[in-house]
């Protein structure tokens, strides 16, 4: 008979000792939501009581063994949203109704939802530089193109694009075209919605030619101006690149244009006029420009 009161007293310790402090990534379904919603949360046990916070929502709540009751306020106080839950493991799961959010962020009714909180993701080591070798690329935005690497803010990655056309640094096709993509690379502890915030570190063409539209943007001038555009005949768009001198020059130029328009090591404060006309061949100047890489 001792040995079974210690036996209880034990798993009754064990039980209360249930521990959902911490930071957690909440997803929120149901059918007044017409596609699954994330929150960032932050749960502190006092006690028995729970507070924190879901995402701009505060968090009232009770820790009770493995059962979780939660209370959510806006700003003013007033009630968003009821959800309870148990502790299963590293999850937290249940159901429970929720205020949503309309149009321009105006409130909507509450509704049923089931929601479940797990631990946002953890690096094991410091921010790592990748060197990644593209195989493919693609030429669309989609969720149903697995991600090619999975990083951690903080990390770096090396890697290589092809241009517009398809053609890679020695002008062999690798793609169709369309302004074919590196990646997708899939950032750990991002969630729908967010805006993410990319270093370029450095930047540096990996080829020695370049191409240019030939036709001025339609989007960028009136349809009169459109209209009555002349273009000349032959007009080469191809670009040859000294890349150590950060200097361009039209591979097949007409020789109208004074040469330099700038030297390596300057950039003059007020650019040009035809540095602005570079893809308007109506006016086939042999113009040099100075680029930057980064």
């Amino acid at each position: 008979m001792r040995l079974t009161c210690i036996y209880l007293i034990a798993a009754a310790s064990s039980l209360g000792a249930t521990d959902v402090s911490g930071l957690w990534i909440a997803r929120m379904s149901g059918a007044t939501l017409r596609e699954p919603q994330y929150a960032r949360v932050a749960l502190t046990v006092d006690g028995g009581a729970l507070v924190g916070r879901w995402n701009q929502l505060r968090i009232e709540g009770e820790l009770t063994g493995s059962k979780v009751r939660l209370t959510l306020r806006n700003g003013d106080g007033k009630p968003a949203g009821e959800l309870a839950g148990i502790v299963e493991g590293a999850e937290v799961s249940g159901d429970g109704n929720i205020e949503t959010r309309g149009a321009e962020g105006r409130r909507g009714g509450g509704g049923p939802i089931a929601w479940r909180l797990v631990r946002p993701p953890k690096r094991a080591e410091g921010p790592k530089v990748w060197e990644f070798e593209p195989k493919e690329f693609y030429s669309n935005y989609s969720a149903a193109i697995a991600p090619v690497l999975h990083v951690f803010p903080g990390d770096t990655v090396r890697t290589w694009t092809i241009d517009s056309g398809g053609l890679d640094a020695t002008l062999t096709r690798r793609s169709a075209g369309g302004n074919p993509e590196t990646g997708p690379f899939y950032i750990e502890g991002a969630l729908p919605g967010d805006t993410l915030v990319v270093h370029l570190n450095k930047v540096r063409p990996n080829r020695d030619t370049a191409r240019s539209g030939s036709r001025v943007s339609l989007r960028a001038v009136t349809p009169g101006w459109a209209v009555n555009a002349k273009y000349a005949e032959g007009f080469s768009s191809e670009w040859k690149l000294d890349r150590a001198a950060g200097i361009a020059r039209l591979a097949n130029p007409s020789g109208k244009y004074p040469e330099p328009l700038s030297r390596p090591n300057s950039w003059p404060e007020k650019q040009p006029e035809s540095v602005a006309r570079l893809s308007h061949p109506s006016a086939p100047e042999s113009p040099v420009i100075r680029y930057r890489s980064h």
